[in-house]
């Protein structure tokens, strides 16, 4: 794990920051070809799809907080 990581694609500069802020840009890293981690897919993808959480996360324990209130509150 990193503090800061930089996005580069064919030598140039996508985005930096912290991982939060870069995997937030999910759009940019999709459209030049960059792997993002499985966590950020999901957790995008249920953004997406209605869900009220943060799509930049990009670790399970992250991810498992973020999500388990809101399962809890379902019942």
């Amino acid at each position: 794990y990193s503090d800061n990581i930089i996005a580069m694609s064919k030598g140039k500069i996508l985005c930096s920051g912290t991982p939060h802020e870069v995997f937030s840009n999910f759009d940019i890293l999709e459209d030049s070809g960059l792997s993002l981690p499985e966590v950020t897919e999901v957790m995008h993808k249920l953004k997406t799809a209605g869900a009220n959480i943060n799509p930049s996360l990009y670790t399970v324990d992250e991810a498992y907080s973020e999500l388990l209130p809101k399962l809890r509150m379902k019942k």
